[in-house]
């Protein structure tokens, strides 16, 4: 489902089901309820679907024709600059990579923002292919890879940063983007120059 709305454009304002529609999509994932939740990057929100496609509801702070950046910043809780990873967690809260503002936000289901972790260093650095994604564990643990830093962070649900890796038997990450995390804490990443899926185990 879906198709192309930027919601900057003045034309916009004309448009219908703009709810359903994207502007470079990046992220999903689905949630305890069912529904598929996803970034709609350009357009900085994030927008919730039933599992037919049918629009639910969204996390939108309002990117419009007469608020765009950079002339207006978007750094306010809520507000999201690019994002792109996401995760919902068994408590159906949603983690958001806001990558311009190197954090995550964390959402409560109804999607009033709780809470934002920031990212540490460097590790978000803009460059190329700077697309960082989120998992969960069966913990509710928090994964955020790293491509800039070349490592895999890991938060408790409250934002702490508990451990980061970067290596497993003897290879080392060179641009981490996407994460899958099993219920136990193991880690899979896409390591996108490398060419490879890296199965991890368990971040200390």
């Amino acid at each position: 489902w879906g198709s192309f709305v930027s919601l900057a454009d003045p034309n916009s304002l004309n448009e219908k089901d703009t709810d359903s529609r994207f502007y470079g999509p990046r992220g999903v994932a689905v949630g305890p309820d069912g529904n598929v939740y996803v970034t709609d990057t350009g357009n900085k929100r994030v927008l919730i679907f039933s599992e037919e496609g049918k629009f639910v509801r969204k996390i939108d702070r309002g990117l419009s024709p007469s608020k765009t950046a950079p002339d207006y910043p978007f750094t306010q809780p809520g507000e999201l600059n690019e994002p792109i990873g996401i995760a919902v967690d068994s408590k159906g809260s949603v983690y958001v990579a806001d990558t311009n503002n190197r954090r995550i936000q964390k959402f409560d289901p109804t999607g009033k923002p709780i809470a934002q972790f920031a990212v540490p260093g460097n590790d978000w650095t803009p460059g190329p292919y700077l697309e960082p994604f989120l998992a969960v564990d069966g913990v509710d643990n928090i994964y955020a890879t790293a491509p800039t830093g070349k490592t895999v962070l890991k938060f408790n649900p409250t934002g702490e940063l508990l451990g980061t890796k970067n290596n497993q038997e003897g290879t080392t990450l060179s641009l981490p983007t996407g994460i899958w995390a099993d219920k136990d804490g193991t880690i899979y990443v896409v390591d996108t120059t490398a060419h490879a899926v890296l199965k991890m185990g368990k971040v200390p």
